[in-house]
């Protein structure tokens, strides 16, 4: 995909005619830059800004497809919403409910939520599996599951799945080394490792 330290800085700019702002960037990844955003009613949500320009088509239907697979999953309670895409010539603005607790990652390491919390970690972990298991009946596979992908909310005892950038719906994929190499089995790993010497 693109380089996003490409990508302009859209704080402070307005979209949907004038009623969200994004006033701070809180996420920048590989496929899109992540804002916090203000409606002119006071509500807080999250803007995912996918850049369009200079994308080929193959890049194009990868957009499409994190989005209409998004939609699709957006209605189980531990996905985070999906409310609207707008589309400009330059951007998609995927506007998405505001988690103010950050990501699981950070909940684990620099607040030490769940640390002598048994009960909660297991409510945590149900919730999420509560979520792959619905995108799962559905024909729809994330491929990037990790503690910054899921996003907390009251306290961190509320969790929702998000980044849908990597998903499918294919049962079975040519695409290698998909997913997030920290991440990846020690089989997995060493395969990807053993061709990217191989290029």
């Amino acid at each position: 995909m693109t380089n996003n330290t490409q990508q302009p800085n859209l704080t402070g700019q307005r979209i949907d005619n004038g009623n969200l702002e994004l006033v701070s960037i809180i996420g920048l990844g590989a496929y899109g830059v992540v804002y916090k955003a203000v409606s002119r009613d006071g509500k807080q949500y999250a803007v995912k800004c996918l850049n369009k320009t200079g994308l080929d088509s193959r890049q194009r239907s990868f957009q499409r497809r994190e989005i209409a697979l998004h939609t699709l999953a957006s209605s189980h309670p531990n996905v985070v919403t999906l409310h609207n895409v707008i589309e400009t010539s330059t951007c998609i603005y995927v506007v998405l409910s505001y988690c103010a607790d950050g990501d699981l990652f950070s909940q684990i390491t620099e607040k030490s939520r769940y640390l002598g919390s048994d009960h909660l970690i297991k409510d945590v972990f149900l919730q999420i599996v509560d979520a792959v298991e619905y995108c799962h009946r559905l024909g729809i596979y994330h491929r990037d599951l990790k503690p910054e992908n899921i996003l907390c909310d009251a306290s961190g005892a509320r969790v929702v799945l998000a980044d849908f950038g990597l998903a499918t719906a294919e049962k079975t994929s040519g695409d290698f080394g998909c997913g997030s190499t920290f991440y990846m089995s020690p089989g997995k790993l060493a395969c990807f490792v053993a061709n990217m010497e191989v290029c």
